[in-house]
């Protein structure tokens, strides 16, 4: 059969037939007989690439170990293909798609592997004068599906200058939540609101998994993040599916030194289609229940009409138990009367009313009695605060006229003293004046004038509420300070600790500013605690509008959870509540205007050619690595002292990369470390040849250094890593 070349060489040497390979010596004369041996080894070698069988699993995350252009390379050509050579074996397709060029370059992108090397091409080219940034995303797997931890992200021009402004963040997601957390960034010039569900981002990347981000080298200008769960996994915003963050405030860079540091961002689910209204139903002559497409907030603004006038409506709440029914009260009806609700908004804005949504007017009485929907707290409910209010929420409103009740005296409960309100005409509310006692079980049965609805329906049953309160002898508290930046408007702030047990539990306080704070009364265990400034003080935290864009209230928290011990205070916490901080990047060796750096995969790439190798090439490769092997077998087989040495070097570097790489993405910071103060952290023999340094300059970078004296000389053998350059430099010095 003849044989064919998928990828054939364009080159005009390389068209028409194959060249024919010489036929090989006979079989024992001379090194024809060795050289075939050695071929089938080697490309047998070459064909079966993957892990050894055996031995401890795979749990290293694979990192990005050089790129071409290099970071911050300038003067890169248009037609440059983009490198990435990673750690080792990867799955191509996770990398491919968490790859990101942005801005988008013209037309798609073609990926090449050779091994470990992912090569990517872009069809139109790149732009002259441009800054691109490329980011490996953090869903990006090696072959035994490790992820990498965090994003790799490095920037280069097609220009002489490249700028140095920069935005980072971090998304915090509910625990347990699916999907990889993209961020995407938006240049505003002006005009309308970008909109996350339509228009392709000007930059893109991936949150790692502790939901940080970064968008490195950008121009000055202002810019708009979102942030998305990506719970359907198909890589663009869902409103219906995926939550969506959106930030408290835009981001200007005001020149290309300029580092903005975003405020956490928490992604919510908000569906963008209004709320319908399906179907209305007269229960009785004054009585109606609306029903939703899905659950609403209040409250609720109704006008109904028919031809001869429009129906009062008197009262419309929310189904206590079903948020997506409403029960109205109006006058009375016109019997056989055709009505239509002619406006309806909720608590989510405009409802759109369907054609079903006309009912017909009944003369049928009211017999059904109100009943008792729901109590705060749940009847039965244990752990009670010990200041809680009592509140009882009716199926329908009531008469409260003239109404006056009490609590009576059970077996169990004495008569608490305190207050009956009514927000509304189907809630009741009662506050008592002491707080309740700990740890004992409380029941409440209400004595006074029977209540009943507007037609005279009485409540069916007594109004009788059942809970445990918390034993204070085991509480504890937080305590801490707060702060606001003074770029933000005034207002209240929202103080609120939430468990980490199942079902979780939700402790608030409402605090008039910045200063001391303490939340007492909290049963042992682990709590996230936060705080937001409730810039609208409608008492809920606020998170914001695409369009027309409207930013999320700022929140501020701690980076983990926070432990409460029994008769305890836990203080010292600070929280500031922020919309952006900014710095400035400085950076110790700019590239503006100068030459494009070495770059440290231009030698690798000589032995790739762009183009597919023929096959007398293939045999000329598999000799030159026959020869290779032979020399490298010979001269190889052990190292020097001074090469186990160098090789402990770049470990100890290698090591020390990673953990101030993870230092920083959790608390923004690196960490000096000093000989003989605190280079125990690196766990190091006490026969390590080298000495360790790291300097950090500044809070966005270090310098990490290893050196020692080499034996028979004046020399230092010398290697250097810092937060741009993961694998280790060689130098010596005098």
């Amino acid at each position: 059969m003849k044989e064919t070349d998928p990828s054939p060489d364009p080159s005009p040497e390389g068209r028409g037939e194959k060249t024919r390979l010489p036929p090989l010596p006979p079989r024992g004369r001379g090194l024809g007989g060795w050289v075939c041996p050695f071929i089938i080894f080697f490309l047998a070698g070459c064909a079966s690439q993957g892990p050894p069988s055996g031995g401890p699993p795979d749990r290293t995350p694979p990192v990005v170990l050089a790129t071409s252009p290099p970071a911050d390379a300038a003067q890169v050509p248009r037609d440059q293909p983009i490198r990435i050579r990673f750690s080792e074996g990867m799955d191509r397709r996770s990398a491919e798609t968490s790859c990101f060029i942005s801005p988008p370059p013209q037309g798609g992108l073609r990926f090449r592997w050779r091994g470990d090397e992912l090569e990517i091409t872009p069809d139109g080219g790149l732009k002259t004068g441009r800054t691109y940034l490329v980011s490996v995303g953090s869903g990006s797997r090696d072959d035994a599906g490790n992820p990498m931890g965090t994003s790799h992200d490095f920037a280069f021009t097609t220009g002489d200058r490249i700028d140095r402004g920069e935005i980072r963040g971090r998304i915090v997601t509910p625990a347990g939540g699916s999907g990889q957390v993209f961020a995407l960034a938006y240049v505003l010039p002006g005009g309308d609101d970008p909109d996350p569900g339509s228009a392709p981002p000007d930059y893109l990347t991936q949150a790692g998994t502790d939901g940080t981000y970064r968008f490195p080298r950008l121009a000055p200008g202002r810019y708009r993040v979102f942030a998305y769960q990506d719970r359907d996994g198909d890589r663009v915003w869902s409103p219906e599916a995926d939550p969506l963050a959106l930030p408290p405030a835009d981001a200007t860079l005001e020149n290309s030194e300029t580092i903005a540091r975003i405020a956490d961002c928490r992604p919510v689910l908000r569906d963008t289609t209004r709320v319908t209204l399906h179907a209305v139903r007269a229960t009785d002559g004054t009585h109606l229940i609306f029903r939703f497409d899905r659950p609403v907030r209040p409250p609720l603004t109704v006008e109904i009409a028919n031809p001869a006038g429009p129906l009062r409506v008197k009262s419309a709440h929310l189904d206590a138990a079903d948020s997506s029914r409403a029960l109205l009260l109006t006058a009375a009806q016109t019997p056989g009367a055709t009505y239509r609700v002619t406006r309806l908004t909720a608590g989510d804005g405009p409802v759109t009313i369907s054609a079903a949504a006309a009912f017909k007017g009944t003369r049928e009485p009211d017999r059904t009695p109100p009943r008792i929907a729901a109590t705060i707290p749940p009847s039965g409910a244990d752990n009670v605060p010990l200041d809680a209010q009592v509140e009882v929420i009716f199926s329908e409103p009531l008469q409260t006229g003239g109404v006056r009740l009490a609590w009576v005296a059970t077996d169990s409960t004495g008569v608490p003293a305190g207050d009956f309100l009514w927000p509304s005409p189907d809630r009741l509310r009662f506050t008592p004046a002491s707080p309740w006692p700990p740890g004992a079980p409380i029941r409440l049965l209400a004595f006074g004038r029977p209540l009943a609805d507007e037609a005279g329906n009485r409540l069916s049953g007594d109004l009788l509420l059942t809970f445990t309160t918390l034993d204070s002898s085991r509480l504890g508290s937080l305590a801490g300070a707060l702060s606001i930046a003074p770029d933000l408007p005034p207002g209240q702030v929202r103080l609120r600790a939430v468990s980490l047990e199942i079902p979780p539990r939700t402790f608030t306080r409402t605090l008039g500013g910045p200063g001391e704070f303490a939340l007492s009364g909290l049963p042992p265990g682990k709590y996230d605690l936060t705080a937001f400034l409730d810039a609208d003080g409608d008492g809920r935290w606020t998170e914001g509008r695409v369009s027309p864009f409207i930013p999320a209230e700022p929140v501020a928290g701690l980076p983990e959870p926070v432990t409460v011990r029994p008769r305890w205070v836990t203080g010292g916490l600070e929280l500031r509540i922020e919309a952006v901080q900014y710095g400035k990047n400085s950076e110790r060796q700019p590239t503006d205007n100068l030459p494009p750096p070495p770059d440290p995969m231009a030698k690798r790439q000589r032995y790739f050619p762009s183009t597919r190798s023929r096959p007398t090439d293939i045999l000329l490769i598999c000799l030159m690595g026959v020869v290779f092997l032979a020399v490298a077998v010979s001269r190889f087989t052990t190292r020097t002292e001074l090469e186990e040495r160098q090789q402990k070097a770049r470990l100890l570097l290698e090591q020390v990369y990673r953990l101030q790489r993870a230092h920083f993405e959790q608390y923004g910071t690196y960490i000096p470390i000093e000989p003989g103060r605190n280079t125990d952290v690196l766990k190091l023999d006490g026969a390590f040849p080298y000495t360790c340094r790291v300097e950090v300059p500044d809070s966005a970078s270090f310098i990490a250094t290893a050196w020692a004296s080499v034996s028979g000389t004046e020399k230092r053998d010398v290697w250097t890593v810092d937060q741009d350059h993961p694998v280790p430099i060689h130098q010596e010095k005098d």
